[in-house]
């Protein structure tokens, strides 16, 4: 079965999501290309979880991202490993990737920052996935899950503190820390933009 159908209908499939409002006069744009992009959030100092180690910015669907964790713990056993990019959607401000051979999950993820008003910005970043093969990827998925939310909410922070936003609570986008098992058709939709499930 492939991956247009299967994350919904098998339960095995787990979601998770991490969002922030922010009250910025910061142009979505401007975030979609200086942090979405570029994985800001997620390269050295700015992460304790992982660390991006390949060229940014993110400019076209079939770039390779590559990452490596920074834990001990996590990293017991894991070397570098890779997404590909499957839509770079400027129009709606997304990025939508399938993970490689190699990386702890198997699944997709997307990020997107998008208006709800004036001054009043979303980013968020969703997730539908599965532990990768093998039994210390099986074990690292269920006892790594604070590690899988915390490396976005630590994006997250990093683009309100870059940005010095205050953090809005009138929409209900407050999921900075993270949240398991999430609307999977919301994240389906999301990670679909582009025909990037076709």
């Amino acid at each position: 079965m492939g991956w247009a159908t299967r994350p919904l209908t098998n339960p095995d499939y787990d979601s998770n999501y991490n969002a922030i409002e922010l009250l910025t006069s910061t142009p979505v744009s401007n975030i979609w290309t200086n942090f979405l992009l570029t994985f800001a959030g997620v390269t050295g100092a700015n992460n304790d979880i992982a660390n991006v180690i390949t060229p940014l910015p993110v400019e076209s669907v079939g770039d390779k991202v590559g990452f490596e964790l920074l834990n001990p713990f996590l990293r017991l056993g894991q070397g570098p490993f890779y997404i590909r990019v499957k839509a770079v959607d400027a129009p709606s401000d997304t990025l939508s990737i399938v993970t490689l051979v190699g990386h702890p999950l198997r699944g997709r993820r997307y990020w997107r920052v998008f208006s709800i008003g004036p001054n009043d910005i979303v980013v968020e970043t969703g997730a539908i996935d599965v532990p990768g093969p093998g039994t210390k990827n099986y074990i690292g998925y269920y006892l790594g899950r604070y590690s899988q939310i915390k490396i976005w909410q630590e994006d997250l922070e990093y683009i309100q503190r870059t940005l010095g936003a205050t953090r809005s609570a009138l929409h209900g986008y407050n999921f900075v820390q993270g949240k398991w098992h999430y609307n999977k058709d919301y994240i389906w939709n999301k990670i679909c933009v582009a025909s990037a499930c076709n």
